[in-house]
């Protein structure tokens, strides 16, 4: 129970918001997640017993456990809970259904669920809000290296396995992939997309992506790889550039 205890930080009452475009919306929408410092009873029963030094510590975490347990036994009898006047729980049907049911089999699984009293609304309508932080979607890539035994760091073999690292950076769309874009003697990146080649996709994983090197690379010239992700909501793809890298011979 210690080490429980130790996770909870007793902070002041602000938090944070992290703010993200919706990806498949038809309109400029956000949602927004709020930071969490999550306590737990054990934390709540310790600060209870350092205001009142009265109390026996282990005496409310039994009568804790019991509450526990009758709240479980109530719900699992089909009855809502008032849960200490803060809000009710109650049972409800997880989601919705493609057929109006005939049987209970045809139902959907019931969950639990929380509707919360009016005063324990009010009590978070008053916690500030400290900061807002706008969530770039765009991949971030950690690294780029060929996989073949024999590939030098810095190079890439034709027809061999190319591994991109990073986060944010599985793939989803028609338009997405991996992408070889030609670099100038200015070490820049070409910007036209007619010139990029285009990568068959091995692997596709959120920190992890690999594909073939084409074989219609040029020995010699040197490439940096662009990941295209997912499109927002005006279709425009999230983009993500490694380091340069040469074609070996």
């Amino acid at each position: 129970m210690a080490k429980i205890e130790q996770e909870f930080t007793n902070s002041s009452n602000k938090v944070s918001i992290s703010i993200r475009k919706m990806a498949f919306s038809d309109s400029e929408m956000f949602y927004g997640h709020v930071s969490r410092n999550t306590v737990n009873i054990d934390n709540m029963i310790s600060s209870i017993c350092e205001k009142v030094p009265s109390y026996d510590k282990y005496e409310l975490k039994r009568f804790a456990k019991d509450l526990k347990a009758e709240i479980r036994a109530n719900l699992s009898n089909g009855k809502s809970v008032n849960l200490l006047d803060l809000g009710t729980l109650y049972i409800a049907l997880s989601g919705g259904m493609k057929v109006a049911p005939k049987t209970a089999s045809e139902v959907s699984v019931l969950t639990v669920k929380f509707s919360p009293a009016k005063p324990l609304i009010e009590t978070v309508a008053k916690i500030e809000i400290d900061k807002i932080v706008y969530v770039d979607s765009a991949p971030l890539i950690s690294s780029v290296s060929c996989l073949w035994k024999d590939a030098e760091a810095g190079t890439v073999l034709v027809n061999k396995i190319v591994r991109i690292t990073g986060t944010k950076m599985k793939i989803e769309g028609q338009e997405g992939g991996v992408f070889f874009c030609p670099v100038d003697s200015n070490g820049e990146a070409t910007s036209q997309e007619s010139e990029w080649i285009s990568a068959v996709v091995t692997r596709n994983l959120p920190k992890t992506v690999e594909v073939y090197a084409p074989e219609n690379l040029e020995v010699g010239q040197k490439y940096v790889l662009c990941i295209k992700t997912r499109p927002n909501a005006e279709g425009v793809y999230s983009l993500g550039f490694t380091d340069s890298v040469t074609v070996a011979g």
